[in-house]
């Protein structure tokens, strides 16, 4: 996915957000990796503070702080959601089947690592937020996008701009093309939204 950003022109950067806790090449399922072990001990504040330095590093190199996206996948989604409630400084964020919630999902035990979910955030989004989603996602249900609208449609002021795409036969994770559950049509179409989103919001 990196190479695809960059190749539309972006300088487009990946950072191991779980290197203080270990390695995902340690972990031979993906679940395990997700549930039990890894994720579970990266806490959000310290994600939150690794991006923010990403931004530095970027400034510190020609990035135009105007002209930054956001864009994460899954648990990396549910980054981006948080990031888009902590920071003015990306102009726009994608947020592919970003968890969004613990109702359903079940994934978020330990509420000193990880204290707020997105859909408790709502209210304090400061950039545009983009949600890519799945009709038949076992991990994000569509009563859990529905509620994230529901909230959103609550805030006093709607803004930020926030807007969704469901690809009502798709499963999770429909954009990775190593599974067998990869959506071709979907993620083709997620994609051009995608990056009309951040090139709409001037990224």
């Amino acid at each position: 996915m990196l190479r695809r950003f960059a190749k539309e022109g972006y300088l487009a950067v990946a950072p191991d957000l779980m290197a203080r806790q270990g390695s995902p090449a340690d972990y031979d399922d993906d679940v395990e990796l997700m549930v039990k072990h890894l994720l579970r001990r990266v806490g959000d504040q310290q994600v939150m503070q690794d991006l923010d330095g990403v931004l530095d590093w970027a400034l510190e190199n020609g990035v135009v702080i105007h002209r930054v996206g956001i864009s994460g996948f899954s648990w990396g989604g549910r980054w981006a959601w948080l990031f888009a409630a902590h920071s003015r400084r990306p102009t726009a964020v994608v947020s592919w089947y970003g968890v969004l919630d613990d109702q359903y999902s079940q994934l978020l035990p330990d509420r000193a690592l990880f204290p707020h979910h997105p859909i408790e955030l709502v209210e304090r989004l400061q950039v545009p937020v983009l949600g890519l989603y799945a009709g038949q996602d076992s991990v994000i249900p569509m009563r859990s996008v529905d509620e994230m609208r529901a909230a959103l449609a609550r805030r006093p002021v709607q803004e930020p701009e926030v807007d969704f795409a469901v690809y009502l036969s798709s499963v999770h994770g429909f954009h990775a093309d190593w599974r067998d559950d990869y959506d071709a049509d979907a993620a083709a179409d997620a994609w051009t939204r995608g990056l009309c989103w951040l090139r709409a919001h001037g990224v």
